[in-house]
Order: structure tokens, then sequence, then C-alpha cells
């Protein structure tokens, strides 16, 4: 498997991201909602960076009704 971005990189955009969000929502209450379950380990990592208000949410969903796929 080819590894596209090592996990140096990815810890320092994350922090990057966390950052400007925290410049954006300054003085502001920040809803952070992640879809389950891929984004559970970004959004960890996201929100330990972040130092505004916030309140963490998660949405489950799925494209199967009854035994059959939707999509």
């Amino acid at each position: 498997m080819k590894i596209l971005f090592d996990s140096k990189t990815i810890s320092d955009r994350v922090a990057l991201m966390a950052k400007q969000v925290n410049h954006d929502y300054k003085d502001k209450n920040l809803v952070v909602v992640g879809v389950l379950k891929g984004a559970f380990i970004f959004m960890a990592d996201l929100v330990r960076h972040l130092t505004v208000p916030l309140t963490v949410d998660f949405l489950r969903v799925a494209s199967y009704q009854g035994q059959k796929s939707s999509g």
C-alpha cells in the first residue's frame, strides 16, 4: 500500500485547520457534528486543538432500508 500522507503531515494539517476554526469562531459557540463511524478519529484529533466553546455530536446514517441497499 502506498502511503500518501505520513502521520506528522496529517497532524500538522489538523492543527492548522483547528487554528483557523479557532480564529473564525472566536467569541461564538461552535457545534461540531461528525458522521459515524468514519469521522470519529479525525473529529477527536480536531477537537483536541479547539479552544473555542463547542458542542460535539455525531450523526449515524445508513444506506439500507430493510434488506435492500438504497444506494
